[in-house]
């Protein structure tokens, strides 16, 4: 079996990897993490590891893609 990258402490986007847990999504074990906001999330390994999950869903994925824009000028 191959060992796990133990990922506490680490850093992801917004996300702070708090603990591992005994679940498992796909075969990657999934992580209880903490965002910048406050919120608690759960992401697995690959996602954490590949940058396709960064925060808690906090950002609107509309708005963290394009910044800030003025409705109507």
């Amino acid at each position: 079996m191959p060992r796990v990258r133990d990922l506490t402490g680490e850093k992801f986007g917004r996300l702070t990897v708090l603990e591992k847990t005994k679940e498992r999504q796909n075969g990657y074990v999934v992580w209880r993490c903490r965002c910048d906001c406050g919120n608690e999330a759960f992401a697995d390994t690959k996602r954490l590891l590949r940058g396709s999950v960064t925060d808690c869903g906090c950002i609107p994925k509309k708005d963290a893609r394009r910044g800030k824009m003025a409705e109507d000028l």
